[in-house]
This record gives structure tokens, sequence and C-alpha cells, in this order.
């Protein structure tokens, strides 16, 4: 019970200090506001390793944003290292303006999650205060737990479990399920498009590829596309890696966007090929959020039908 409490005091301590940290962050932006902005220019700066492979690590991009505020249009610039993992034209983001001293960041680089972090020390340090004077008592408890006869530590107990499962369904789905839903959905959404009408066919050509090194060895290539829209070049590339067999610098190609404006290679033939089992892992993953799911329902189930035992036997 003392392990138990000295752990619970240690995660504590280190949420506090995560909080106090997020405070201090937040508190050098009082009186900045918060701004919807949409990126209106992209300017690639590459860098040529041979006159078809563009090096990702030595390029750059510089990419402008707009936000409105108080009737007029601001403008802001960012330079960004590399060229796949970065904003394109049309992105919309969220940033900080402090109109005083006309400074400006990314929200996502100044957000400050010190209610949670401070939620989560204040947990922990009530679950170290009553793992130190009434450790022995919680843990007899928790052992002694049936769900016929339950008792107030499992309940929270089961709460935290539950609420730990809920929290990995979320992510399982936000990371993994969307990617094989878009890979099993792609072809098929295509097609359906195709046949309404609501694609656009544009010309473009393959400049060459973009290729980024994973730090160990490996390295992925992305096909850089240039096309004339307004009278002005446009370079695009694909978010997903492609073998560079698949398109040849110099050769013309097809794009397609859609009503909303996003451009997309047509699938394949080996992706219609690879349609019919893309299934599987698909399936696999469904069952496996679906469990994920499902346990964390029952376990909530079990905490809030267990508080509410404990509370109508006072």
């Amino acid at each position: 019970m003392w392990t138990a409490g000295w752990i619970c005091l240690a995660l504590a301590v280190f949420f506090l200090f995560l909080a106090l940290r997020g405070i201090r962050r937040r508190r050098k932006w009082k009186g900045a506001v918060r701004l919807p902005a949409q990126a209106v220019e992209v300017e690639t700066r590459k860098t040529w390793s041979d006159s078809t492979t563009i090096d990702d690590d030595r390029s750059s991009t510089c990419v402008t944003w707009e936000a409105p505020w108080k009737g007029r249009t601001l403008s802001f610039r960012k330079e960004y290292p590399g060229i796949v993992e970065n904003p394109a034209k049309g992105d919309r983001i969220s940033l900080l303006y402090d109109p005083v001293g006309s400074r400006w960041a990314l929200w996502k680089e100044v957000r400050s999650l010190w209610t949670v972090w401070g939620w989560f020390a204040l947990l922990c340090g009530i679950a170290a205060f009553s793992f130190f004077l009434h450790g022995q008592e919680i843990l007899t408890a928790l052992s002694d737990y049936t769900v016929e006869v339950p008792n107030l530590p499992g309940a929270l107990f089961c709460g935290l479990l539950g609420a730990g499962c809920a929290v990995g369904t979320f992510a399982f789905v936000q990371v993994f399920l969307r990617r094989e839903i878009h890979s099993f959905g792609g072809p098929l959404l295509w097609g359906i498009k195709r046949l309404l009408g609501h694609l656009e066919e544009v010309e473009a050509t393959c400049e060459g590829w973009i290729e980024k090194g994973d730090g160990e060895g490996s390295v992925s290539s992305y096909p850089l596309f240039s096309f004339l829209e307004s009278g002005k070049k446009v370079e695009w590339f694909p978010p997903c890696t492609s073998a560079r067999k698949a398109y040849v610098p110099g050769s013309r190609y097809v794009l397609y966007r859609d009503r909303k404006g996003r451009l997309g290679p047509g699938p394949r033939f080996a992706d219609w090929l690879r349609l019919p089992f893309s299934w599987i892992p698909l399936a696999f993953f469904l069952f496996f959020a679906l469990s994920l799911a499902l346990a964390a329902v029952w376990m909530l189930w079990l905490a809030g039908s267990g508080v509410a035992y404990c509370w109508s036997h006072l």
C-alpha cells in the first residue's frame, strides 16, 4: 500500500509540474485572441539531390496565413523545415494574435492543457492521500469487490478502467481505423464521384520525386506534380507515398479535383485488385475498436451501478 501511495504521489507531482508549466505558458499570451486562419500561399524552396529527386530534409516551405480581425485581414508568414509534412494551400488552422505587441503564434504551439493536468494531479493526490491513510482497507475492498455486492473503491477503479478504454477507443479510431476505412473505401468513393460527375480533371506534369528519410535508413518517396491555375504554376503532391515506377518525371498525368477543392490521383489498377482483400484488416480493426468500446461501456456501467448501490446503502 505504501508503494501504491508513493507512485500516486509521484504522478501527482509530475502532473502538477505540467499544469504549472502550462499556466506559465498561457500567461505569456494574456490578452491574445484566437483567430481562424487559412493558408493562401505556399512557397517551397527545393533542394535537388539530382535531376529528378528533391531532398526533403534540406528543403523548406514558406506558408502565408490570412486571418480576419475587426473587419480587416491579417497576414502572417511562417517558414517550416521540409516539404512533405507541412500545410498545403487551403488548409485551415487556429492561431493566437496579440494586438498589443503584434505577436502571433500557431495555436497548437502554445496550447496549454493545464486544466487536464491539474485534474490528473488532483486525482493522483487524492489517491496517494487515501493509500497512505487507508491503504490496507482499500486493497481489501478491491479484492472483495463483486458485481452483486460492489463497494466504492472497486466502483471507482472500474470507472478509471472505463475511462481508459474510452480514451483508447477514441485514439484508435482516429489513428488507425480512419486510415483503414479510407484505404478500403477510397476507390469505391472515387468511382461514385466519377459517375456522378463530381470530379474535375486536372492535367498535371510530374516534376520529380520528394524523398524523405525517417532517420533509420529507410526513405519514403512522394511524386511532385505541377499545373497551371489562373495563370500561376501550382505544385502539389499526394499525402501518401508511391512506388517510383508509378510516375515518370516529365510525363503528364490526370489529377482529379472534387467539389471541396481536394486534389488526388485516380485509383490505379493495383488498387482495384487489392479492394476485395482490404476488408480483412478493416474487419480486424473494427473488431478491436468495438471490443474497446464495449469494454469502456461495461466498465463505466459497473462504476455507475456500484456508486449508486453504495449511495443507496449509506
